[in-house]
């Protein structure tokens, strides 16, 4: 929400490629797709890190390691239930323009 405020089109930029991500993940059906996901994380596109590069001035956390941090909370909500939503639908809420209630009333089941 730091990085929004200073930079709101950067940043919704970077959550719609986190959407991206989001979509575009399956599930960890095997011990072989777990250690080739994994595997995948270590590597970034850095032109991607270099285009979200000044979000990293805002906020605890660079740009490289919320995508990380998001890659695994993307797979292991995919993987645990496969109806699983919560993530995607935060995401969301924080790509809107509501409000910060709005926002965090998305980070529970249901």
């Amino acid at each position: 929400m730091l990085k929004r405020q200073a930079k709101k089109r950067l940043t919704n930029r970077l959550l719609d490629h986190i959407d991206r991500i989001w979509t575009t993940t399956t599930d960890l059906r095997s011990i072989k797709d777990r250690n080739s996901y994994f595997k995948s994380c270590k590597y970034f596109d850095k032109k991607l890190i270099q285009t979200f590069s000044s979000l990293d001035n805002y906020g605890d956390y660079p740009v490289s390691v919320l995508l990380l941090m998001v890659r695994l909370i993307v797979v292991q909500e995919k993987t645990s239930h496969v109806n699983a939503h919560m993530f995607h639908d935060l995401v969301v809420a924080l790509r809107s323009d509501k409000g910060v209630w709005d926002v965090i009333s998305k980070a529970r089941y249901s």
